[in-house]
């Protein structure tokens, strides 16, 4: 039996997260959501296997970028990351930077997601 890939979603819009999960439906993927990078953080903490992050950047409480800064220096995670947000130039920094993996638009067209999805979790199935 193949296991699952697992994503976490740190998104704070619930209109946003069910975007995903509608785009998501009918792939090998279970899906975890997180409203902030400490909810995010809290995941990650509890041992649950998570093999790849939908990142948004601009969230209340903690930010993608303060995530990301502790995810990779704190926590030492290799997780790859997709960001999806509307700010460009700080998620073309991340990327630069080796802290995320790549970016796509927020609320960007299903190829574009699953494309970026495939490249990151090795062929998925949909």
């Amino acid at each position: 039996m193949i296991m699952k890939k697992r994503i976490l979603i740190v998104e704070d819009e619930l209109d946003i997260q069910e975007y995903y999960r509608i785009i998501l439906c009918g792939m090998n993927i279970e899906l975890v959501s997180a409203f902030n990078g400490i909810e995010a953080l809290a995941v990650i903490d509890s041992g649950k296997r998570i093999d790849l992050i939908l990142l948004d950047l601009m969230m209340p409480i903690m930010g993608g970028e303060e995530f990301l800064r502790k995810l990779r220096f704190q926590r030492r995670a290799q997780i790859p990351v997709i960001i999806c947000s509307s700010d460009e130039v700080l998620a073309a920094r991340l990327c630069k930077t080796g802290q995320a993996q790549i970016k796509i638009p927020k609320m960007s067209k299903v190829r574009f997601l699953r494309e970026a999805l495939n490249e990151n979790l090795f062929n998925l199935a949909y």
